[in-house]
């Protein structure tokens, strides 16, 4: 099995559309959701630092 098959049904659904059919616009756009989106969620799993 390799790893595109490990992937939820979605991905997978999103990562063939932007291989046969996003545009230049649609691919620059969702650049600019996904990485804030992963940014946002990269800060809520980092350890809150405790003050003292």
């Amino acid at each position: 099995m390799n790893r595109f098959d490990s992937y939820t049904r979605s991905l997978k659904k999103l990562l063939r559309y932007i291989l046969q059919v996003a545009t230049l616009e649609q691919l620059e756009e969702m650049e600019r959701v996904l990485s804030r989106t992963i940014n946002a969620r990269k800060e809520q799993l980092k350890p809150k630092k405790k003050i003292v």
